[in-house]
């Protein structure tokens, strides 16, 4: 069995990761090869929301990655579009879907928890109404 991981860029901006796994079908004497079965399976999802972002910085310039990331997650309409969340920000966010308490999101960011507050606060004042960042929070739990 062979199995190959790839990256692939789509039409819309989106990094789609896939795995495939190639099989070998023998002859029923097993001295040839008769067939490959291929199986392929999207694994984007379950790369976790740090390493796609990551993985969003390095295909794009900063700001760019921002705005796809929050659109790949379904995300962007909640936020005005002048002010977009910063990195750590994003960070934040993303430590808020495992658990929305700010110690938790300053423990995983490595920030004090009046650091993270901050954030949080910074991130309702930049979405369209203070309210959605629990449905934000709710979506990327679903994601």
């Amino acid at each position: 069995a062979c199995e190959h991981k790839s990256i692939y860029l789509m039409i819309n901006g989106f990094l789609n990761f896939e795995r495939t796994i190639k099989l070998p079908i023998p002859d029923k004497e097993n001295r040839k090869i008769i067939a490959i079965f291929t199986y392929s399976e999207d694994i984007t999802y379950q790369l976790g929301l740090y390493k796609l972002f990551q993985l969003y910085q390095e295909f794009y310039p900063k700001k760019q990655s921002i705005e796809i990331f929050l659109k790949f997650l379904k995300i962007y309409d909640y936020f005005n579009p002048i002010t977009l969340p910063t990195l750590k920000e994003i960070h934040i966010l993303c430590a808020m879907r495992e658990d929305d308490s700010i110690k938790f999101s300053a423990r995983i960011t490595d920030i004090s928890t009046a650091t993270a507050a901050n954030y949080i606060s910074n991130l309702r004042d930049k979405l369209l109404k203070p309210h959605y960042l629990h449905e934000i929070i709710i979506k990327l739990r679903s994601v």
